[in-house]
């Protein structure tokens, strides 16, 4: 009866960290193998170790200004419209305050428009005769220099104010709320005085 060895064929090359032991039923027996359980130097992450700088934010100009400048912006026109109470009926003229004016010539005239619960939108001057626009809320778009709007803020007056009037200057004006659809209402300007000659 012949007994089969049960030892593996020789490796060609063993590595030298390992030797061969006497040819028994087991294999290859590290020779050198470190079997000690001491601890092992525990590996810290350099990335949370390492120290970080404090973060630092310094104002930056953003659609026109700083951040403190836009909510300072923002602060005055709440001011000027800010919760206030509605009615649904929405903007309204005040029609006790609002009358036809009549003036000398070269004098100034001012027309008034008062408007309660304006809540944001835009007051504009128009002159009938021609519709011709005078101004849109505080700005004048008319190239005659005679003409100017005056609006205080927190105020529901809204003046057109005409320097120099003249004869031609007579006529209707009309105060238009940007309502949907617009509300108006006119003012009569009567010019008197010194000669309408032809």
């Amino acid at each position: 009866m012949t007994l089969k060895s049960s030892c593996p064929d020789p490796l060609p090359d063993p590595p030298p960290s390992l030797t061969l032991a006497s040819c028994t039923p087991t294999t290859y027996i590290p020779t050198s193998t470190n079997l000690s359980t001491s601890p092992q130097p525990r590996r810290t992450n350099r990335q949370t170790s390492r120290k970080r700088s404090p973060l630092t934010f310094s104002p930056s100009a953003v659609d026109g200004g700083t951040e403190a400048e836009i909510i300072k912006a923002l602060e005055e026109t709440q001011k000027e419209v800010a919760w206030k109470y509605i009615p649904l009926s929405g903007p309204s003229f005040d029609l006790n305050s609002i009358k036809n004016v009549t003036v000398q010539l070269d004098k100034t005239a001012v027309l008034n428009c008062r408007i309660k619960y304006l809540g944001g939108k835009t007051v504009s001057w128009m002159r009938t005769r021609d519709l011709h626009l005078l101004t849109v809320g505080r700005f004048t778009y008319t190239s005659d220099a005679r003409f100017k709007s005056i609006h205080q803020p927190g105020s529901e007056d809204w003046l057109l104010k005409i320097h120099y009037t003249q004869h031609r200057d007579a006529g209707a004006y009309e105060c238009q709320i940007s309502t949907t659809p617009p509300l108006s209402t006119a003012i009569w300007l009567s010019v008197v005085g010194g000669c309408r000659c032809q």
